[in-house]
């Protein structure tokens, strides 16, 4: 069934996209960008619309695909029945063409398409094994399909219920008509793509050359948290990369749009992308509250842009922006905050959430979190620390928090790690952008703003020059003419001072719109846009620092913002060869070929082993955790064989930790066969005993660890 409901979505999907204007598809290739969200709305506006009326099964879901296939069949057919046929080939020789200019981009090519098939294999046949995903990602979509409906219910976990709906929608869908979460990861791994995409057609349009934009791309990827969430349910990379698209489909607007024109559809072409951009942002909002976070950021870049291109038409763009954007929201994203406000009196979170999460201090507390984020920023995960660099790091940090008379344990949350500690371990909870993000993307951003200023600077120095020059021009003539006419008319008056009523004379007033002027139209757009980029990352770090108490947690949620500014790394390519390119390019070729080539490979041995495991008696595939195992399994399995069962309320007061975290401990222990399955409100049972349990650990049978490939090995 699930099969039949991807088909008939992709068809629908398609035939909607059919019926949009060829030209508006072609100009920028916005055929793939359109296709996406078009398939992700039908999909939303279905389970939401079934949920309404408590109806959402797999039977009615199917009557729903069927349906808006007939429709979006109807309407093509009343239309001009075009068939929209994406431009491939030519755009593959361009591509061809520019490798062979840069070998080292060629070698790197390869490498791209080695990381490009592995992430595609773990996101499609690999089970879930991120901890939000399986503590309540799956879970809340488990009690939506229970329940016919996507509303609240009682749950110990309020994440289950608070959070935005729209990326577990998907999720939903699949559960309800598959019936397994293995491939979840199909989903992130979409977006993935629709950001590269996005990327490269961006730098396109604003006039780089195609070395450039592969560069860029192969750059983007190698970042830590985007190789990870590229193939995982996480949401972050989702969010930002869909907040970027409605960049560049805002951008095509108000760069591309012909002239008005007497006609039907004089304005269709700008419609569409306005439409299409505040959908983007739209579904963004309800699949990550980040989004909302960053969106002050995202509205300084639309407006630069908006000024940049459409300073007389801002009024009317803005309007259609700010319609198409509420009309959008209303129908696909505002489901949960509706209920959230209903329930919570708040259309974001609970009160225990808030209060968890939210952020605390003051002045001091604003600045205590900032230093953290940025030195939590210097992201080594990955590699060992060979030269106590992360020591150094912490240090640095530690020193930086004492001149404001602050600590890391200061201002912080209870509940998660809330200072700055080094780890080699990749992961989500513990990664960033990596070691290519420190060379790379801090670096762009640090050059954005000084070509920036730079070229303000330049274009100030000779616009006063010119502007002394044509001074001393006029006031030679007035000279002239005053002489003239004292000449011809010895009793005429001087001219009285130009001032306005207010004292403020013109020439000032002048000054000061020429220096605003020059500020943000003093030089090329291309330069001001990538500036504003680069400008958003820093932004959202201050107003993130603002929103939420820092924890190590919450570092993912900065993905987002580099999403945002990744078009930035195009500052970093050179097309000479040096030293800086060879060393980026070494980690490049580490990154997307030898380790995420690596990791399926790893992967299915230590499945395959783990399923061989004699201890594995009830194991659950769907909640094989190939990442590191918690620090407190070992202590909660000898506490469970002491005790004869075992709970995770009794872990969250034995240990002092939460209750997604006390859930993950629980159902390692289950899936390395130590304790019974789920049995309700009861206690798990121990299925092994303490004499057993002395034995493994004699035999050193007791790393769990999954990095271990040993760990499943049988004895001989």
């Amino acid at each position: 069934m699930f099969a039949v409901s991807i088909i008939f979505t992709l068809i629908s999907s398609y035939f909607l996209l059919s019926v949009i204007d060829k030209k508006t598809c072609f100009k920028n290739n916005l055929g793939f960008i359109f296709f996406i969200i078009i398939a992700f709305c039908l999909i939303t506006f279905e389970l939401e619309f079934l949920s309404l009326f408590k109806i959402m099964f797999a039977k009615n879901l199917i009557i729903a695909n069927i349906i808006i296939l007939f429709l979006s069949m109807s309407l093509w057919f009343i239309n001009d029945k075009n068939f929209y046929i994406p431009k491939i080939k030519g755009e593959y020789k361009k591509i061809k063409k520019a490798l062979k200019k840069d070998y080292i981009l060629k070698i790197l090519s390869i490498c791209f398409i080695i990381f490009i098939l592995s992430e595609l294999y773990m996101a499609l046949f690999f089970p879930v094994k991120y901890g939000d995903a399986i503590s309540y990602y799956f879970s809340r979509c488990t009690m939506w399909i229970q329940n016919g409906s996507i509303s609240h219910y009682i749950t110990t976990d309020p994440r289950e219920i608070i959070m935005p709906v729209n990326a577990d929608l998907l999720y939903a869908w699949m559960l309800m008509l598959k019936q397994n979460e293995t491939g979840a990861g199909i989903f992130p791994f979409i977006f993935y793509i629709n950001g590269i995409y996005t990327i490269y057609n961006f730098l396109g349009l604003l006039g780089f050359c195609r070395r450039k934009r592969i560069w860029s791309i192969f750059v983007f990827s190698s970042f830590t948290l985007v190789y990870i969430e590229a193939q995982i349910p996480g949401s972050d990379l989702w969010a930002g990369s869909m907040l970027l698209t409605g960049i560049y489909l805002l951008y095509c607007a108000v760069k591309n749009n012909p002239q008005p024109q007497p006609g039907k559809n004089s304005h269709m072409p700008k419609n569409i992308c306005l439409y299409f951009s505040a959908l983007y942002f739209a579904i963004a909002f309800g699949v990550k509250t980040t989004a909302i976070i960053a969106f002050p950021s995202v509205f300084i870049i639309m407006l630069t842009i908006m000024l940049l291109y459409k300073r007389t038409e801002i009024k009317s763009y803005f309007t259609q922006l700010m319609i198409f954007l509420i009309i959008n929201f209303l129908i696909f994203s505002s489901y949960n905050y509706i209920l959230n406000y209903l329930d919570f009196q708040n259309p974001l979170s609970d009160k225990t959430q808030l209060l968890i999460n939210s952020f605390r201090g003051g002045i001091k507390g604003y600045l205590t979190n900032l230093i953290k984020y940025i030195f939590a920023s210097l992201d080594f995960s990955g590699m060992t620390d060979y030269f106590g660099l992360g020591t150094f790091i912490e240090k640095c940090q530690d020193k930086v928090l004492a001149l404001i008379d602050t600590n890391r344990y200061m201002y912080t949350s209870m509940y998660f790690e809330n200072y700055f500690k080094y780890t080699s371990k990749t992961n989500i909870t513990s990664s960033l952008l990596g070691i290519t993000g420190i060379l790379t993307f801090y670096p762009a951003i640090i050059c954005s703003l000084i070509k920036y200023i730079k070229n303000t600077t330049q274009n100030s120095v000779s616009s006063s020059a010119n502007s002394l020059s044509n001074q001393s021009d006029n006031s030679s003539f007035l000279t002239h003419n005053s002489q003239i006419n004292s000449q011809y008319n010895p009793v005429s008056q001087p001219l009285a001072s130009s001032t306005e009523p207010n004292g403020c004379s013109p020439f000032k007033i002048d000054t000061l719109k020429n220096l605003l002027n020059r500020f943000l139209f003093g030089h090329s757009k291309k330069t001001t846009i990538l500036f504003i980029f680069g400008l958003s990352y820093i932004i959202n770090i201050l107003i993130f620092s603002r929103v939420m108490v820092f924890t190590r947690y919450n570092m993912r949620y900065l993905l987002a913002f580099a999403v945002i500014a990744s078009p930035i790394i195009v500052y970093t390519y050179m097309r000479k060869i040096n030293i800086y390119k060879i060393i980026v390019s070494i980690f490049l070729v580490i990154i997307l070929a030898i380790n995420a080539h690596a990791k399926p490979a790893t992967s299915s041995i230590l499945y395959i082993k783990y399923k061989m495991n004699p201890l594995a008696k009830q194991t659950n595939d769907s909640h094989f955790l190939l990442d590191d195992c918690d620090e407190f399994l070992m202590e909660a399995i000898e506490l469970a064989v002491s005790m004869g069962q075992i709970s995770a309320s009794m872990l969250q007061r034995k240990f002092k930790v939460g209750y997604a975290r006390a859930g993950r401990i629980i159902d390692q222990m289950e899936d390395r066969g130590i304790i019974s399955g789920y049995q309700g409100s009861k206690p798990r049972q121990v299925l092994i005993s303490k004499e057993e349990w002395e034995e493994m650990q004699e035999q050193g049978e007791t790393s769990f660890d999954a990095d271990d490939e040993e760990e499943y090995e049988e004895d001989a």
